[in-house]
This record gives structure tokens, sequence and C-alpha cells, in this order.
């Protein structure tokens, strides 16, 4: 499977990411659909609090009541599901606490969970796939899932849900800058047919439990993009010029190597094991046992 078929290619932020980070990692990630084996805690960790969140903001959209048990049973079916080795202080038990504090300082929510669509369904979790024009010969798609949309006193917001475990002023710089959230706004003016004010990031951050430090803290900060207007326009031509330079890359076969990135605040590159090998035995490491298919979609993950 790869994300390019029949002169389509479907794209979402994640790969957004990666082509602009290393079109190395893109082509083993996205061309030879690659990925590591080992389980990823800090991303099975998030996806099941969003689990927990979606069950709850899709029962406020329909104004019916939710239960603070219904989403702690969500999350330990989640956790039971997708077993992990290396979860660490990642575990079923966090996340409940991360919930139940969640709850209590977001009892009552200062907007209302929007409903939209041909079904009048929750504007939550909700999936998109929009076709946004030809580079050469080859029509480009873009996909992705947006967490939330909320209505209050300043307007429409496209609400996305982090976790994480790093936050301080350089984290708002970022999200301040994010492609991901105009992209999100720009699906949210092209499928609904309304242009929302800007985005909110619903920050929940954990970290390792301390004697004597919080490890949990919440947070939530909102940005404009419908003024100064033009700004999501302006993504999806920067979008579009970052897809033709990796449709150039794979015309011409040649990927290359984004070393900077092989080693961040994170860790080592998933595929640092391979691009560390001679040339001619780097396909073997990457078919080896170490790795696995990439099947994740934003149009079909739960």
């Amino acid at each position: 499977m790869t994300i390019l078929t029949n002169n389509v290619l479907t794209i979402d932020n994640s790969a957004l990411e990666l082509i602009t980070t290393c079109p190395r990692k893109a082509y083993f990630s996205l061309i030879r659909r690659r990925r590591i084996e080992a389980e990823q805690p800090a991303l099975r960790f998030g996806g099941h609090i969003h689990s927990a969140l979606a069950y709850r903001y899709k029962r406020e959209a329909m104004l019916k009541p939710w239960s603070e048990e219904k989403q702690l049973t969500i999350l330990e079916r989640r956790f039971v599901a997708t077993p992990c080795i290396d979860e660490g202080w990642r575990n079923l038990g966090m996340a409940q606490k991360v919930i139940q504090h969640y709850n209590e300082q977001h009892l009552l929510e200062p907007f209302d969970v929007l409903r939209g669509g041909s079904n009048n369904l929750p504007l939550v979790e909700r999936p998109f796939a929009l076709y946004m024009g030809k580079i050469g010969e080859t029509s480009i798609v873009y996909t992705g899932r947006i967490d939330t949309i909320v209505k209050d006193i300043e307007g429409v917001f496209v609400m996305d849900h982090k976790t994480t475990s790093v936050m301080g002023p350089t984290y708002w710089q970022t999200t301040n800058m994010s492609e991901q959230q105009r992209g999100y706004c720009y699906a949210c003016k092209e499928s609904l047919g309304f242009e929302p004010t800007g985005y909110i990031t619903n920050v929940l951050a954990t970290r390792a439990p301390t004697k004597t430090g919080t490890s949990i803290e919440f947070a939530r900060q909102r940005f404009y993009t419908k003024v100064p207007p033009g700004q999501l326009d302006e993504w999806r031509d920067n979008m579009l010029a970052q897809v033709d330079v990796f449709l150039y890359y794979h015309n011409k076969s040649i990927y290359p190597a984004h070393h900077y990135h092989c080693v961040h605040k994170f860790g080592v590159c998933e595929f640092y094991s391979v691009c560390e090998m001679p040339k001619d035995a780097r396909e073997s490491v990457l078919m080896s046992p170490a790795f696995k298919e990439n099947t994740w979609s934003p149009l079909y993950h739960n």
C-alpha cells in the first residue's frame, strides 16, 4: 500500500510533517509504508485520552448526559486491547487520573459543541478528505480528522486536543505557527461551508510523577485565522509547494536524508538503524522484524 496510487497522492498532517522534516524518512514511512515494530507509548496514551474526550463531547453535542464512569471504562478497554510492555507512567491509572482531573477543571465548558454536515452529527472526531488540485499529473487529496468544533461568544473554533509531556513558552510559539491547525480550519471552511474564527489548542500535559512536582497540567490558548484574512489560502499554497518538492524527489527516486533530525529532543528517529547502515544493507533492515507495515490513516483510526 502507498499514499501515491493511480496518480493520486493522499496526504495528511503527519505526512506533511515528514516530508518537510526528512524526505528519506517520508519515503520509508509513506511510500514504503514501514513503521517501527515497538509500540510508542506516548502516541498510544494520547489516542486513548482522545477517545474518552470524544465520548464526552459527542454526548454534549447531542445535549445528552455523559458519565465519567463510562469514560474510565473506555480507557480500560482500550488499554487492555492494546497492551504495551514499555508504557511506564503512561498507563491506565494515569490516563484515568487525567480524565478525572480534566472533568473537574472543565466540568462546565464556556462553549457549545456543534453539530453539522448532511446528517447533523456531532462535529467531534470528524474525518475529511478534500481535493486540493493537481501538481503535474498528480491529484492531491488532503485528509485528516478534526477533534471538535465549538462555538462561543467569539465565534466558531476548531478545538484540537493535545497530550504532551513538554510545556513552556516555545510550545505556544510552535502552536501559533501550526500548519496542522490551519489545515483543520481550511478543512472546516471547505467541507462544512463556514470559515472558523480560528483554533483552540486544548493541552493535557502529563509527566512522570515526582514527590514534589505536579504531574498533570491543563492549558488552553486560542489563535485567530480569519483575521487578518488570507491565512488559510496561504496555508494551502504553502502545503502544495511542500508537496511539489516531495513529488520532485519521488519522480527522481532520490530521497535526501536531513541528518539534523536523526536525533531530537524526544530521542532518535525510528529509522536511525536503517540510515546508519551502508546503502546496500538498508533494505534488509527496513524489511526486518524490527519494522512492520504502516497502515495508519486519520480516516480510519479508532
